[in-house]
């Protein structure tokens, strides 16, 4: 499935509340963003966005610890084509997001990561801002939307809301958590919008 243009736009801001996570510094990569820039990790969030979660981040949270309005952010993540294309070979086969000549006569104008992938990169920024005790168990998706595809050279990061707490009534050790992830560019644009459920156990 390709990231396209959604509906949905960039939501507004929101100030951080407790166990909020600093964003990190411009990413460095393999294929880095600037000239001598220290490269490393494949798939990797910055050094300076890492150092920054570590020191902020407490070593895990608890149901008790969570409250509707709380903001989590992560550190930076570098997209390189390299990886767009792997990605979309093994998942989302299709020319756009495989080969640049090829992307260049299709809508995206250009070479495009799937939607799916941005999808993944989301989730592995949520787990890394978001350390929930008990690990973060999803039970749905109620909506995504890809505004604008995510590119080679874009740097991502999330900002997670935390909008609705319920405690399952016939499970007195459990809870429904939902959250609200959008996932900016370095252009501060939103490249997707996703409102899921979380089960947090008590």
């Amino acid at each position: 499935m390709a990231s396209g243009r959604g509906n949905s736009g960039a939501p507004g801001s929101t100030p951080t509340t407790g166990n909020a996570l600093a964003a990190g510094s411009a990413a460095t990569a393999r294929n880095p963003v600037t000239a001598g820039s220290a490269a490393t990790a494949r798939n990797p969030v910055t050094a300076a966005g890492r150092a920054a979660a570590t020191e902020s981040a407490p070593l895990r949270l608890h149901f008790c610890d969570l409250n509707v309005g709380q903001v989590f952010h992560s550190a930076e993540y570098y997209v390189g084509a390299d990886e767009i294309i792997e990605f979309s070979k093994k998942y989302d086969p299709q020319p756009f997001h495989m080969d640049d000549e090829l992307a260049r006569d299709s809508i995206f104008n250009g070479l495009a990561a799937s939607g799916w992938h941005t999808v993944g990169i989301t989730m592995n920024l949520l787990v890394k801002s978001l350390p929930l005790a008990n690990g973060i168990i999803g039970t749905g998706v109620e909506k995504i939307s890809w505004p604008r595809p995510t590119r080679p050279g874009d740097i991502l990061r999330i900002k997670a809301k935390i909008t609705e707490i319920a405690p399952c009534p016939l499970r007195l050790d459990r809870a429904r958590v939902k959250i609200h992830i959008c996932t900016f560019g370095q252009d501060n644009r939103l490249r997707q919008d996703l409102m899921g459920n979380l089960l947090i156990l008590k």
